[in-house]
């Protein structure tokens, strides 16, 4: 969204538009004869092409074009050449024209203003994040919410004790909101009498666990019930900055294309395919020739023992290693990518980011856990054991993904 109008303001816009063009016509009827000679006017048709050149030139500088931003340096270098070409060798009707182009422009922002969000629905709600900073941040400024604080701020521990004195400006913090939904677990609501305590009046308990009677986004969303909301669609999504895709971008005009992103870990071991096989997935890529593009492995702490094994054994300037990414970097580092994982949290950024998955599941249930979004496939191993997952069912999703990329 770049040009922040309100569904009401971008209408009084084009109305009082609409007016100024028509009191003329209503008030000197015999500029008729200019309306008539204004398809062939050279002057009229450089004027409004101009206003369309500039006008593009900036919507291409500044909005966000997720994974087709590589094309932004060369649109904004074919524009103004365009904009020559067309003066140069557009004898006719050049004015009605680039009218044209002018009135596909105007749709946009009217477009854009018409999308529900809660910005423009309601647009003095500010909404913050309590909870662990380097995963939360996914959602700071990222469309979702203005402001993330820390849960592992030292002053809220006395918010976990009962009956406990607490810090005079987390009581301000948390009296400030006019709603607060909690998923933290309070199974004795001492985190909850102690916020009421500060002044807190709403405040909804969400799901602190999750059950396996229905996909884990729905309970999640139960809060919303309350409000007098529905989630239609259990498909997360994920927004990069335009920091976030500048910084991957450096990074990726060295990797060859197209791109394979692993992930050989998860919470539990019982959750990994062997690692043997993932040896095999990457030794089959980095000798098919269907596959000329770079393989990255992405990791975290938990992950080191087993990524350690592939370091040793992957020196192909092909393989990349990413350890402890910033998770909105790795978000946006997925939205160009082929991935394949088991059932994690980083799993779930790359679906929600945009990445073509393929996702291993073993004991865990794909109908509670997996995620909704349309660019996933999901492999579940027989009998929930990953030991039993075969190479080749594997190795089939992986390389129909990779051919329906290729050119």
């Amino acid at each position: 969204m770049i040009y922040h109008l309100s569904l009401q303001t971008a209408g009084m816009i084009a109305g009082g538009f609409l007016i100024l063009i028509s009191l003329p016509g209503l008030l000197k009827p015999d500029l008729a004869n200019v309306a008539q000679r204004f398809p062939r006017s050279r002057f009229a048709g450089v004027v409004l092409l101009t206003i369309c050149l500039v006008w593009t030139f900036w919507m291409l500088a500044t909005i966000e074009m997720g994974e087709f931003s590589a094309f932004r340096r060369p649109l904004l270098i074919a524009l103004p050449i365009g904009y020559v070409l067309a003066l140069r060798f557009v004898e006719e009707f050049l004015a009605v024209r680039a009218l044209g182009i002018l009135c596909l422009l105007a749709a946009e922002p009217l477009l854009d203003s018409a999308f529900l969000r809660y910005e423009g629905t309601y647009p003095h709600v500010r909404i913050e994040i309590l909870g662990y900073k380097h995963i939360a941040m996914l959602a700071e400024n990222r469309f979702y919410a203005q402001a993330v604080r820390s849960i592992e701020y030292g002053a809220l521990a006395s918010f976990f004790a009962k009956n406990s004195e607490s810090s005079a400006e987390l009581a301000h913090y948390f009296a400030s909101f006019d709603l607060i939904i909690s998923y933290l677990y309070d199974p004795d609501g001492i985190f909850e009498n102690n916020l009421r305590r500060c002044g807190v009046e709403q405040l909804i308990r969400g799901p602190a666990k999750l059950n396996n009677h229905e996909h884990a986004a729905r309970q999640l969303a139960q809060p919303l019930e309350q409000l007098g909301l529905r989630l239609d669609d259990p498909a997360a999504r994920f927004f990069p900055s335009e920091k976030d895709r500048i910084a991957v971008e450096k990074l990726l005009d060295r990797f060859a294309r197209p791109l394979v992103v692993f992930h050989p870990g998860s919470g539990s071991e019982k959750k990994n395919w062997p690692l043997e096989n993932w040896i095999d997935i990457g030794n089959h890529l980095l000798d098919s020739d269907d596959s000329r593009g770079s393989i990255v492995i992405v990791s975290g702490e938990a992950d080191e023992d087993r990524v350690g094994r592939l370091r040793a054994l992957w020196k192909n300037e092909r393989v990349h290693f990413a350890r402890n990414f910033p998770l909105p970097e790795l978000g946006a580092l997925f939205q160009q990518a082929i991935f394949l994982g088991h059932d994690s949290g980083i799993s779930q950024l790359a679906a929600a980011a945009g990445a073509n998955c393929v996702l291993l599941f073993g004991p865990t249930d794909p109908d509670v856990w997996a995620p909704r979004n349309k660019n996933v496939r999901v492999i579940r191993a027989p009998n929930g054991d990953m030991s039993l997952l075969q190479f080749e069912t594997v190795r089939d999703a992986l390389m129909s993904r990779l051919l329906a990329r290729s050119p």
